[in-house]
């Protein structure tokens, strides 16, 4: 988002960047329920986590090359979050069905993180632009790179055994 933000200068893509990471999830929530009982679970897990790879290559290949539109960043973007939604089917889904035999089902999706070069693109925390999506996060902040760990350890521990399908 923030870099179509850079493109364009138009705080009307971040909200369009929004709708096209939040369609998928309300239009495929029962597409994908069917999807995910009627065919092999990995190999559609398999799937989607390649397609979001290549549209992290995609995205990357287009910077570097010059090549990268609103309109591509658009359709890469939509094309992702359709992916995430059926990751997120899927993982419900393994959730319902795994429980009865006391297995979880659980999947981390990275938000906004601050890495080393986060300034760069989105500003400092004292920048107008990101106070305003810091005002976004019920916390006031954006993740960093730490917050993970200690996520992914603790939803694989049996601390978490009350949580799936998360």
């Amino acid at each position: 988002g923030w870099q179509l933000y850079e493109m364009t200068g138009d705080p009307i893509d971040l909200g369009i960047v929004g709708l096209l990471q939040f369609l998928p999830l309300v239009l495929l929530n029962l597409v994908v329920g069917q999807v995910t009982d009627r065919y092999d679970r990995l190999a559609i897990m398999r799937y989607c986590q390649v397609v979001k790879v290549l549209m992290v290559g995609a995205l990357a290949l287009g910077s570097a090359q010059g090549w990268l539109t609103r309109e591509w960043m658009f359709g890469l973007l939509l094309v992702t979050a359709t992916a995430r939604a059926t990751t997120v089917g899927l993982t419900r889904s393994l959730a319902k069905e795994l429980a009865r035999f006391g297995i979880r089902a659980n999947a981390v999706s990275l938000a906004l993180v601050r890495t080393e070069h986060f300034d760069a693109h989105a500003g400092s925390p004292e920048a107008e632009q990101m106070k305003k999506i810091l005002a976004l996060y019920p916390l006031g902040r954006v993740g960093h790179p730490d917050d993970f760990t200690p996520m992914v350890l603790l939803l694989a521990s049996p601390l978490s055994s009350w949580i799936t399908g998360q």
